[in-house]
């Protein structure tokens, strides 16, 4: 049962005071417990994780070998099905030209023109058939431009988890120029978990969770390679996002 989020007043001007993990620390409580006998577990979209870990879905983090190792130690790493891995039978020479570029800039260029390649469905299953045939958790990712297509396409190959990911997800998007996904139908028409990010309100969480979301990405901008709060002006620090 979820129960109806607060919204707030778009007319409120103002500002409260938010935090970012720098800011805070955890204040020990009244009872130790032994670290060995602590249990981390938990529960993703139907799948018991022994340890709280998502490897974000970056060809810079996750291709489907690391992803099965991810596994084996008890988290969980997202693929993403638009990246490098599933555009080129081998991504590896694309990953040593960006690696050894001398600026941003240059390894940017390197990606523009990797990126001009289309996505390939064959790589897409291929992918996921290989995580699967090591009896790893395969969680994969897209966007919603492409959710549908993928996403029956990753049924399809096996796939266990679905991550419906853009940098700011809502479950009321307004365009004129492009069709909107309804979250509503994904979810209800996939017998896969559907997970979507990123967001940073309660209220927008809520909504999300109301149109079958297994899981909610939190937060806009927190990592160490993000650039979407310098180069957007939008996010929220992680700690209050999370709290919300």
């Amino acid at each position: 049962m979820i129960d109806q989020a607060p919204v707030r007043d778009a007319t409120e001007t103002r500002l409260r005071r938010t935090y970012g993990f720098e800011e805070v620390a955890l204040v020990p409580g009244p009872v130790t417990a032994d670290p060995s006998e602590v249990d981390l577990a938990v529960g993703v979209g139907g799948f018991t994780l022994q340890i709280p870990f998502l490897a974000a879905a970056m060809d810079a983090v996750a291709d489907a070998d690391f992803a099965v190792r991810m596994s084996r130690h008890g988290g969980v790493a997202f693929v993403n099905l638009e990246g490098l891995y599933t555009r080129y039978d081998d991504a590896s020479p694309i990953i040593e030209r960006v690696v050894a570029a001398e600026s941003g800039q240059a390894a940017g260029r390197v990606l523009a023109e990797a990126y001009q390649q289309p996505i390939r469905d064959d790589l897409i299953t291929a992918l996921i058939t290989r995580i699967k045939a090591q009896g790893a958790i395969a969680a994969v990712a897209t966007t919603p431009a492409t959710a549908w297509h993928h996403a029956e396409l990753a049924a399809d190959a096996g796939a266990d988890l679905l991550l419906v990911q853009s940098q700011v997800s809502s479950a009321r998007h307004i365009s004129t120029s492009t069709r909107v996904l309804s979250l509503a139908d994904l979810t209800g028409g996939l017998k896969l978990p559907v997970l979507v990010g990123n967001t940073v309100s309660g209220e927008a969480a809520y909504q999300l969770m109301h149109q079958g979301a297994a899981g909610i990405f939190v937060g806009v901008g927190p990592g160490a390679a993000c650039t979407t709060r310098e180069v957007l002006g939008i996010g929220v620090p992680q700690v209050s996002a999370t709290i919300e």
